[in-house]
């Protein structure tokens, strides 16, 4: 892990709004979802802000990131939070007398935990579980005793993910997953005629999602510059986030893992990356990586570009606000999880990114 990055806490100081970034249109579809946490590219141009970019010293223009995480800020040790392993899965007794999913309500409740495994084509009726790429399917493993699943909490601990990338996934816990550590805030936004009491009946009425974190709870990043305590601008509708300097973050148990290890066959996306399936195309994974794959773990890619806004500056003259098209991208998410055939040699560029 890099040792020049400071970390930083942001704080939110009201709701956050991080839009979906699909076609939009008031009136048309009123319904804007929301997406969190906000891609990396978002909060780094946050933290952007804070620095003095312009300076013509380029090593303090060339900056590196890492993150958002989610911290918990407990009475005892701050617990760092990672996006869980797609390929995981929770594993309940099935018991003749239980008539009900009652389980399904409590995910803490399992009695084990397995992953998704490539399937078996010698298996009767797995030899049709194809993916549109002709990339093997991956399924629920085969278990002696009868049993169902349900998907695994959405966040892994730190600890948790150490325990997952060396292979130990049967040693975990409940304690070491939690679901989402925030509330969802609809907030309506009505345009009226001036002068009346009656909305506007074109673009006179739409909805977007807002986040709220619950208590103790914080976004944490790892960013070059050095920054003082600061308040920044960080998503949409102006709102903003506290950013103070975090306690050197101890991020050192997974830089093991930050290599293809010659015991493992398996990759853990950490942040949302670009896969690059043909120019200007992205998928799920590197088209270069078709014939090596055994199969993939994923979810719907986080779509991000559209109109953005930014201020231009020069010599003698007011700052001046203007708009551009930034091209739409369909990031993979984090906690996307790729199992190979064999050991790759090396990842390299065709990495998602």
């Amino acid at each position: 892990m890099n040792q020049s990055l400071h970390w930083y806490t942001l704080d939110p100081l009201d709701v956050m709004m991080f839009r979906e970034a699909k076609p939009f249109n008031p009136g048309d579809g009123a319904w804007a979802k929301g997406v969190f946490p906000p891609l990396p590219t978002t909060v780094f141009q946050a933290l952007r802000s804070a620095t003095a970019w312009r300076t013509s010293d380029r090593t303090q223009r060339d900056l590196q990131f890492l993150g958002p995480f989610l911290v918990e800020e407990t009475a005892g040790q701050p617990q760092i939070w990672l996006p869980t392993p797609r390929d995981l899965l929770n594993v309940y007794a099935i018991n003749p007398s239980d008539d009900d999913d009652s389980d399904d309500d409590n995910r803490s409740t399992w009695q084990a935990i397995d992953r998704l495994q490539p399937m078996d084509a010698a298996y009767p009726g797995q030899e049709h579980l194809l993916v549109s790429s002709g990339l093997a399917a991956m399924v629920s493993p085969i278990r002696s005793q009868p049993c169902r699943y349900a998907p695994t909490q959405p966040w892994i601990r730190l600890d948790g993910l150490v325990l997952y990338l060396q292979g130990k996934y049967a040693a975990l816990k409940p304690e070491h997953f939690a679901d989402h550590p925030w509330n969802t805030q609809v907030l309506p936004h009505i345009h009226m005629n001036p002068g009346t009491r009656q909305v506007k009946s074109s673009e006179g009425y739409f909805t977007e999602v807002a986040i709220r974190l619950k208590p103790n709870w914080k976004l944490i990043a790892g960013f070059s510059a050095a920054l003082a305590p600061c308040v920044v601008r960080l998503g949409g509708e102006g709102h903003r986030v506290l950013v103070e300097p975090y306690p050197a973050l101890a991020l050192e148990e997974i830089d093991p893992f930050l290599q293809p290890q010659a015991t493992s066959t398996t990759a853990y996306l950490l942040t949302p990356g670009l896969a690059e399936v043909t120019p200007f195309l992205y998928g799920v994974y590197p088209a270069a990586w078709n014939d090596l794959l055994a199969g993939c773990v994923s979810d719907r890619a986080l779509l991000w570009g559209g109109l953005s806004e930014f201020r231009k500056s020069e010599a003698g003259q007011a700052d001046r606000v203007e708009s551009a098209f930034a091209p739409q991208r369909a990031f993979v998410p984090a906690g996307t999880v790729y199992r190979f055939k064999t050991v790759p040699v090396v990842i390299g560029s065709t990495a998602p990114r």
